[in-house]
This record gives C-alpha cells, sequence and structure tokens, in this order.
C-alpha cells in the first residue's frame, strides 16, 4: 500500500515515512536511517482515511526490533506487548485489507531472515 507510513523519533521531528511490505511478523519501511540489529523504537503506523471518507485514518502505534539493513530502508519485527495488543493489530490489518488497499504478505523470507540468501 503507498499510502501506509510509519513515524519514529530520531531526536528530530518525526516524519513519515513509506511502508513497503507489511505482514502480522513485521515490515520493510523505506528510510535512509541506520540502525543496529536489535535496535527496539516506537513506531506509528498511518494510512490516510479512504477517498469517500467512509473509513476514518487508521493508525497503530507499537514496538519493532530492526532486524537487518536493506539498500532502500530497514527490517523490522513487530514485538507486541500481549496478546491483546496483538488481536488489535490484527485487526488495524484487516482494516487496511478490507479498504481494498492490500494483498496480505508473507514476509518470513524479507524481514524475518537475518541474511538476504536465507530461504
Amino acid at each position: 500500500m503507498e499510502d501506509l507510513t510509519a513515524a519514529y523519533w530520531t531526536g528530530a521531528a518525526p516524519r513519515p515515512r513509506p511502508v513497503r511490505e507489511i505482514s502480522l511478523d513485521g515490515a520493510v519501511i523505506e528510510t535512509d536511517d541506520s540502525y543496529y540489529p536489535g535496535t527496539l523504537m516506537r513506531v506509528g503506523l498511518d494510512a490516510p482515511a479512504t477517498a469517500d471518507m467512509r473509513d476514518p485514518t487508521a493508525s497503530f502505534a507499537l514496538w519493532v526490533r530492526i532486524v537487518r539493513k536493506v539498500p532502500t530502508g530497514i527490517c523490522v519485527a513487530f514485538v507486541f506487548q500481549d496478546e491483546r495488543e496483538l488481536e488489535d493489530f490484527h485487526g488495524f490489518l484487516a482494516l487496511l485489507e478490507g479498504r481494498g488497499e492490500r494483498e496480505p504478505v508473507c514476509l518470513q523470507r524479507t524481514v524475518l531472515n537475518e541474511s538476504p540468501s536465507s530461504g
């Protein structure tokens, strides 16, 4: 989904960065920022309201762990604090899929494997 963005604090004002892939496990965030694998940070995911304004802006904030750097950004794994947060995130992704804006994606190879050649 081209309009899904991630924002996180870098020491300056947060600015939206495109999310290129997302699943229940993690995401690929397009950015020039560089972080060490294992770094934890709080990320806000935002999808704008639908064109017909039936659905409001969809937002979700959660902790992520940096898995690795890729040429276009960073791969992150989601770190859920409890079952409730995981269930709420399922609902967030279902909302995006229900809008017809997102195909379900499996990122097992893209995000969670430590090296690009594995899998």
